[in-house]
């Protein structure tokens, strides 16, 4: 019987290797012992085991045996080729491997002590959406990459378009793409460009998102759905001064938060902020600096028809505001606005309103006491206009400007010149209709001593009211001074003449000379401004004898004089001249007793009581009405002042 050893197969065993030993015996194969190779010098017998020193010979060892070979060294492993041939080799894993295992600890497991990567994943395919690392978990509260360390996880890429780290997560709408959480430090750390964030931020950061490019971005957030959020902040807090979103820049010329809505068209946002509190503020910007020319909130617009700033009050009931504004210096102004066009029709502030009862601009001083303003305006152009009004309705009872007071020595309009030479105006009204009123003044109060217009002046050559051209009146025209005997107690009241034609009349008293005669001389402009002269003459005599004395006019004027004389010396005579005017004047306008009513007056009247008439079919019912009053600001409306 043969009893060729056979090697079957082998095992590796501490100090050496281990093969099993089997010999044929009734046509089988039966396990004898185990041989233990060991290097030489032999090593200690082990028990159970036989020591073999030396070299196998060539041809030795059955086919579909293994063939050793030479080479052993520490942290190689052997291996064999097809044909049995073993050798020592470095430890490999055949790729692609995979495998699978059901653990609670690590299935895979590798540990470095060196400076190096404990596991490195390179692909270096140049196309394609490649991954480095993947890393996969089913869970729904699994991770796909878990990292551990000072920095758990850092992604690096060199590429011009590439990502350090990309999130990614469909699996429905609370996953994420790439979650971040820490008890103190920095959730999320994203870094564009070299070093490190300076430090001294506050504990606990979700988020962190530092550049130090030029035109790098510290954080970019993007979606592409049509109801996505770019980028979602939130603070769930019930309670304190907690912040959704808080961004800060350390350059003069830096800007906090920017936000660019780049569609072309549509009502898109920059910047949309809400707030569901009763007492919250939509958008709210602080510039804190005590010093220079800060501005709270900045809004700028390119578009020609665009606003800068669009505040903008929806509720349909209540005291809403749509833009408010405040200012606690007493030197400062709660809103300007400023319009550096250096042409055309621009406006500094401009108020709109679309309600029947409505103010375009309302200003209100609360204030009791002072030299307090509601609207002030201030012009330095030439031909500027301080506060303009205008009412641009072409139908209906409008007004321009219209002005309230409810003292009872207030003033509804005032109107100031402060140049203390020229033609300066305190107030001017002009009115471009065939029918309309330059100024018009309503004294509407039924009893008391009323005045529709009033005017005064200081100067001893000035004007209280003057007209530049006819002056008319409907009812008496007179004068009217305090009553010489009781002036605190009445007043002395003259009425004017009237006639159907412009006239002037002239009157004094001259005494005629031994001869009977006398000139009476006239003013020098009589002749230029005077025609068709009518005389009257009256003897004044005390002596009051038997004879009468006659007088008459001996000559009519020329060069401005004319002659009486009397049929007696030395007599006194009181003389009136009147004469129709005939100055330039008064010969273009032609004058006439009777005018037929145009326009909106035909059909009305002056005096609609006199003749049985409503008051609605008066000349001036319509100003008599007037404008519905402004409304006055209700209570509490200043209670949003912090």
């Amino acid at each position: 019987m043969n009893r060729t050893l056979i090697l079957a197969s082998a095992v590796v065993a501490t100090g050496g290797l281990s093969f099993l030993l089997a010999v044929p015996a009734d046509s089988q194969l039966v396990e004898k012992a185990f041989v233990t190779l060991q290097p030489n010098p032999a090593a200690p017998l082990q028990s159970g085991h036989i020591g073999i020193t030396g070299s196998l010979r060539s041809g030795s060892v059955e086919a579909q045996a293994l063939r050793l070979g030479a080479g052993a060294a520490p942290g190689l492993v052997m291996t064999s080729d097809a044909n049995g041939n073993a050798s020592w080799q470095p430890l490999a894993l055949t790729l692609p491997f995979s495998g699978s295992v059901n653990v609670a600890g690590c299935a895979f497991s590798v540990t470095n002590a060196g400076l190096g990567s404990a596991i490195c994943g390179n692909n270096v395919s140049p196309t394609g959406t490649t991954h480095g690392v993947t890393g996969t978990a089913t869970s729904p509260n699994g991770i796909g990459v878990y990292g551990q360390a000072n920095t758990g996880v850092q992604g690096v890429s060199t590429t011009p378009n590439g990502n350090g780290v990309s999130g990614y997560a469909s699996g429905g709408p609370d996953a994420w793409g790439v979650s971040g959480e820490t008890g103190t430090g920095q959730a999320v750390i994203g870094r564009a460009g070299t070093g490190l964030p300076g430090g001294g931020f506050p504990g606990g950061t979700g988020v962190l998102g530092y550049s130090n490019t030029s035109n790098g971005y510290g954080m970019w957030a993007q979606t592409t759905a049509p109801g996505g959020v770019g980028l979602l902040a939130t603070n769930t807090a019930n309670t304190g001064a907690g912040f959704g979103l808080v961004s800060y820049t350390s350059s003069s010329a830096g800007t906090a938060i920017r936000a660019n809505a780049v569609a072309p068209s549509g009502s898109t946002f920059g910047v949309f902020a809400d707030v569901s509190s009763s007492a919250g503020t939509g958008v709210y910007g602080g510039a804190n600096n005590a010093n220079g020319n800060a501005v709270g909130v900045f809004g700028q617009c390119a578009s020609p028809n665009g606003a800068g700033v669009l505040a903008s009050n929806t509720s349909n009931t209540g005291n809403g505001v749509g833009l408010y504004s405040y200012s606690s210096s007493n030197a400062g102004t709660a809103i300007v606005g400023l319009s550096v066009a250096p042409s055309g029709q621009t406006a500094g502030v401009r108020g709109e309103t679309q309600s029947v009862n409505g103010a375009g601009v309302f200003g209100s001083a609360t204030a009791s006491s002072g030299g307090t303003t509601g609207v002030f305006g201030l012009t330095q152009s030439p031909t500027g206009t301080g506060v303009l009004g205008a009412n641009a309705s072409t139908t209906g009872n409008n007004t321009g400007v219209t002005g309230y007071v409810s003292s009872p020595l207030g003033a509804a309009v005032y109107g100031k010149s402060w140049a203390l030479t020229g033609p300066t105006t305190g107030v001017t009204g002009h009115s471009m209709s065939d029918s309309g009123y330059g100024v018009y003044g309503l004294a509407q109060a039924g009893s008391g001593t009323t005045y529709g217009v009033a005017g005064a002046a200081s100067s001893p050559s000035g004007w209280a009211l003057y007209a530049f051209g006819d002056f008319g009146a409907s009812g008496l025209k007179s004068f009217r001074i305090d009553y010489p005997t009781d002036p605190e107690n009445a007043y002395l009241v003259h009425y004017a003449t009237e006639s159907p034609y412009p006239q002037n009349f002239y009157s004094g008293n001259v005494t005629t000379g031994s001869d009977g005669y006398a000139w009476v001389d006239l003013p020098s402009y009589f002749d230029t401004v005077n025609a068709n002269v009518k005389y009257q003459l009256t003897v004044v005599d005390e002596g009051d004898g038997d004879g009468f004395v006659q007088v008459k006019v001996s000559k009519k004027v020329v060069g401005n004089r004319f002659q009486i004389r009397s049929s007696a010396p030395r007599v006194e005579v009181s003389w009136r001249v009147e004469a129709d005017r005939a100055d330039r004047y008064t010969v273009r306008k032609r004058p006439t007793d009777v005018v037929e009513k145009i326009g909106a007056e035909r059909g009305t009247y002056q005096n609609p009581e006199l003749y049985g008439q409503p008051a609605n079919r008066g000349l001036d019912a319509a100003l008599r009405v007037g404008p519905a009053p402004l409304q006055a600001p209700a209570a509490g409306r200043t209670s949003r002042i912090r």
